[in-house]
């Protein structure tokens, strides 16, 4: 599979990501919701207690200035479990999401890891989220990055982010 500088990434169906989000265990559980909100494999190896703010539903992404709501659901899966993430600064932690990908059946189960954050950014667009401000939720992307995922806009003009819904369904609750 090429990147999205090479154009194509998988995008995961809805019964996929539940699939996975209910065989994972906690830690992976919380790493899939993590990338679900936005952020990159990497920003979510550097996670730490200091950086999530379950009180105020948010994370700051290290190193990048964003401020993250969390979705219900995952402010809920995190309160469930100390210290915050479960994986803290181990970075193979994304490797975990593509053994449930295996477990649940899923094909080409070692793409998942970067499917699931094409997911979620397939999921903005695909709502009519305008481009030029996704990058406020899932972090700077060059100019060709951006357009790649205008085949996902719906016609018409788009809207503003405060308009759609950030929260992936199988976090939102």
């Amino acid at each position: 599979m090429r990147s999205l500088l090479g154009a194509i990434e998988r995008e995961l169906l809805a019964a996929e990501v539940r699939a996975l989000a209910e065989l994972a265990d906690t830690a992976t559980r919380q790493l899939i919701g993590f990338l679900l909100s936005g952020l990159t494999q990497r920003e979510c190896a550097d996670l730490d207690d200091a950086t999530i703010d379950l009180a105020g539903g948010q994370v700051r992404v290290p190193g990048d200035g964003r401020v993250l709501a969390l979705s219900p659901g995952l402010t809920a899966l995190l309160a469930r479990q100390q210290p915050l993430p479960l994986w803290s600064g181990d970075s193979a932690a994304g490797g975990a999401a593509g053994l449930m990908a295996h477990d649940a059946g899923l094909s080409h189960p070692t793409e998942v890891d970067d499917a699931l954050r094409h997911t979620y950014i397939c999921y903005l667009v695909r709502q009519g989220a305008r481009l030029t401000e996704i990058e406020q939720v899932i972090c700077r992307l060059d100019a060709a990055q951006l357009t790649r995922y205008g085949v996902y806009s719906p016609a018409g003009a788009a809207k503003p982010l405060g308009q759609v819904a950030l929260d992936y369904p199988v976090f939102a609750d």
